[in-house]
């Protein structure tokens, strides 16, 4: 069953596509530097991976070379070490990607582009991850910031390979450790990963019951995409992190990370669920959908948001689900019925 033969099939029958005005394809060279490390040998390597495997899907750098930096060059750049190797890496990029929130301003005024390209959108990013699935690869630390948009193709671009490991090499926690730390962002991470930084944050903590309840409660509170969902089920969200997390009460550190590590092939399908159900859900909370495509979608969504990492689907069998909605839904005509004013103001909610 191919996901993009259903689209072009079943989906334009009830929507009408066209193109937008082709833009000037200009090309903007930028720069990255890191220190010759242990961890940037790991990431070179998982870039050369990435374009032997399905390089249409990321934006990779160019190339990457070996410099030298004394205290004589001028670089404005962080994290320099002088007197250190160092590499430089060269993207060019094309002026004509945008991010999502950018993308998503087209839509402003025509509800039926904007249900064509969510739904189209996240059935390409479920391929793009599961070429990174079927690599033994875990992008981690997905976000709306992960994705760039080319304006011309209207297809999401993979960039920012900074946390990405591989999956079929061990880990040890002390790499992993190393990975948490340069998050920058946790709010489309599980509630296993939100442990762990709470651990490393209070050094030499050993986990208890009263740090359970504090860690989860954290989680909720900061997990927007909470919001969507009624009192009673974050109730029960929060029973099943405590149920989780206590599973791990007097552990050493080591020994947790260990087995948090081995849920990795979840956190991908987690982040990008994440971000869709916060898109999807407000889509139907705006646009008032009920009993169709849309609350399929969310369905499916919010089971990859579970807590336990057991319980929560991979991308293939994600992919399948989400495939069968087109089947189950094959009436599009409530697109018809959505009003201008309505998508205007979802349009400036999902952007603010």
């Amino acid at each position: 069953m191919s996901s993009s033969s259903i689209n072009v099939d079943v989906i334009e029958r009830h929507i009408f596509f066209r193109n937008y005005k082709k833009q000037d394809d200009k090309i903007i060279e930028t720069t990255y530097i890191e220190l010759y490390d242990d961890s940037c040998k790991n990431y070179m390597n998982i870039i050369e991976l990435l374009k032997r495997i399905n390089q249409h899907y990321y934006l990779l750098p160019e190339k990457m070379e070996f410099i030298e930096i004394s205290t004589h060059d001028d670089y404005d750049i962080h994290k320099i070490i002088q007197n250190n190797k160092h590499v430089l890496f060269i993207y060019k990029k094309h002026e004509a990607y945008i991010p999502l929130t950018t993308y998503l301003l087209h839509f402003n005024h025509n509800p039926t582009q904007f249900v064509f390209h969510l739904q189209y959108s996240y059935s390409y990013l479920l391929n793009m991850f599961k070429n990174l699935e079927k690599n033994k690869l875990c992008y981690f630390g997905f976000s709306s910031k992960s994705i760039l948009y080319h304006i011309n193709d209207h297809v999401p671009l993979l960039q920012h390979f900074n946390h990405i490991f591989q999956t079929s090499k061990r880990n040890t926690p002390e790499n992993f450790i190393h990975n948490i730390q340069k998050l920058n962002n946790f709010s489309n991470q599980p509630l296993e990963i939100h442990m762990i930084y709470f651990l490393l944050k209070n050094e030499g903590l050993i986990l208890s019951h009263y740090h359970v309840e504090e860690i989860v409660d954290h989680y909720m509170r900061t997990m927007q995409v909470f919001t969507l969902f009624s009192d009673s089920y974050k109730e029960k969200v929060r029973y099943a992190g405590i149920n989780l997390l206590n599973t791990y009460i007097n552990k050493p550190l080591n020994d947790i990370i260990e087995k948090v590590i081995s849920y990795a092939n979840t956190w991908d399908n987690f982040a990008l669920s994440i971000l869709y159900l916060y898109l999807v859900g407000n889509t139907i909370r705006f646009l008032k959908l009920k009993d169709i495509f849309f609350n399929g979608w969310a369905k499916i969504l919010t089971q990859n948001l579970n807590p336990d990492p057991t319980q929560r689907e991979n991308i293939e069998d994600t992919q399948k689900k989400f495939e069968r909605l087109y089947y189950d839904y094959p009436n599009w005509k409530f697109v018809k019925s959505i009003s201008e004013e309505q998508q205007k103001k979802l349009i400036e909610f999902l952007t603010q």
